[in-house]
């Protein structure tokens, strides 16, 4: 008889998501030379990934009409409370790495709280990481969808008008809905302190190397790395610009133990 311990172990938690979006067009892409570019966009959520066709010589308008579905996105409820589906639109470049125009992110959980499961036809402003300004607009449609429930239908959505949900007020988006509203495209930053860490776990018998990162909006901000330590006091204040509308309410605190370099060893997650 085989030792139990010694059976694989399978994580009974987990379930299988329906995503599915459409891209339908970009406009006003901000390109490295301010001239027409040769552009694409690449869509990934939770280990998928989907590439569009490269379109040649636009920067005003360019459309694609692309659509595509992930029926097997597996995730734990845990998980999925912290799961982005995200758009990247880029410039093909033949010679060196492709120029990033801007990314735009939205909240999986988000999604699904919708009516219908789905945004339908929104205009999602692309930013770089760690900046406001916005670097062009994707027009696209997206759903997700929980085990059991039905795929979106065109009575159950809502269109493009439907403000209400938009979570223009970051306040609203972050701490709740008793805030009033505030203006479309009102620029914001979200301050978060980092104190300290206590009861550090050994890493292969050494004392990690701890940081924090802290992830919203699209921008990731990381403290300052400590070394050998059980317990560390930052008193840090992570500053996250972001940009109204907000599609999501989660903010990402992680702790992390450097790697090194010299012993090719990647950072790994506390």
């Amino acid at each position: 008889v085989r030792n139990k311990w010694l059976l694989p172990q399978c994580r009974v938690d987990m379930q299988k998501y329906v995503v599915g979006f459409e891209i339908a067009d970009a406009r006003n892409l901000t390109t490295q030379d301010s001239l027409p570019c040769d552009p694409f966009v690449v869509v990934e959520c939770c280990g998928k990934r989907y590439q569009t066709d490269t379109k040649e010589a636009k920067a005003m308008f360019v459309s694609w009409n692309e659509d595509n579905i992930w029926p097997d996105v597996e995730l734990s409820p845990e998980e999925f409370e912290s799961a982005y589906i995200e758009f990247s639109v880029y410039a093909r470049n033949w010679f060196t790495r492709n120029f990033l125009i801007g990314k735009a992110f939205l909240q999986l959980k988000s999604i699904n709280a919708r009516q219908g499961h789905v945004y339908m036809k929104k205009s999602l402003p692309l930013r770089k990481e760690g900046e406001t300004a916005a670097t062009g607009m994707i027009t696209l449609t997206t759903f997700c969808l929980k085990p059991g429930e039905s795929a979106p239908q065109g009575e159950e959505v809502k269109e493009e008008g439907d403000a209400a949900e938009d979570l223009e007020d970051l306040s609203k988006a972050v701490l709740g809905s008793s805030a009033e509203t505030a203006d479309t495209g009102k620029s914001y930053h979200v301050l978060i302190n980092i104190y300290r860490a206590e009861n550090l776990a050994k890493i292969s018998g050494s004392n990690p190397n701890p940081f924090v990162t802290v992830e919203f909006g699209g921008a990731c901000v990381k403290t300052t790395p400590a070394y050998d330590v059980e317990q560390y006091t930052w008193n840090e204040c992570a500053r996250i610009p972001v940009q109204t509308p907000v599609y999501e309410d989660t903010i990402l605190i992680k702790l992390w133990s450097g790697g090194s370099a010299l012993t090719m060893t990647p950072d790994s997650l506390l």
